[in-house]
C-alpha cells in the first residue's frame, strides 16, 4: 500500500515540477491526464496484487485450518471459516467437499407450516 502512495507522490512531483507558464493549455491538460492515469494504473496494480495475496493466503492457511476443523468435528468453526474462504476463492471443489462434510441436511415437519428454525451453537458441559 505504501508504494502506491509513493507512486502518486512521484506523479504529483513530476507534474508539479513542470513550469506551466511555458506550455499551452492543451499540454497542461495532457500532463494532468497522464498524472491521473499513472495514479489509476498504480491503484489497479495494487488492488490486483492484494487480491492475489489474499487468495494465496486462503489456499496456504485457511483451507488447511478448515480441514483440521472438519477432521476434529469443530463444525461451527469450520462453517465460519468456509464463509470467509468462499468470499475469497469462490466455490472451489475442495471447499464444497469440506462444506458438505460438516453440514447436515434434514427436514422438519412443523405445525403450523412456515415456521423458521434457527440453530445456535452451545457449549457442551
Amino acid at each position: 500500500m505504501t508504494w502506491f502512495y509513493a507512486l502518486c507522490a512521484l506523479a504529483i512531483l513530476l507534474v508539479g515540477s513542470i513550469h506551466f507558464a511555458d506550455f499551452s493549455v492543451a499540454v497542461k491538460m495532457i500532463t494532468g491526464v497522464m498524472g491521473a492515469a499513472l495514479c489509476a494504473v498504480a491503484f489497479l496494480t495494487l488492488r490486483y496484487y492484494n487480491n492475489n495475496q489474499r487468495i494465496a493466503w486462503a489456499h496456504r492457511v485457511l483451507l488447511p485450518e478448515i480441514r483440521r476443523c472438519v477432521d476434529h468435528d469443530e463444525n461451527v468453526t469450520a462453517l465460519e471459516l468456509i464463509h470467509v474462504a468462499e468470499n475469497l476463492i469462490g466455490d472451489e471443489s475442495s471447499l464444497v467437499q469440506m462444506k458438505a462434510a460438516c453440514c447436515l441436511t434434514f427436514t422438519f415437519k412443523t405445525s403450523p407450516d412456515g415456521v423458521q428454525v434457527f440453530i445456535k451453537p452451545s457449549l457442551l458441559l
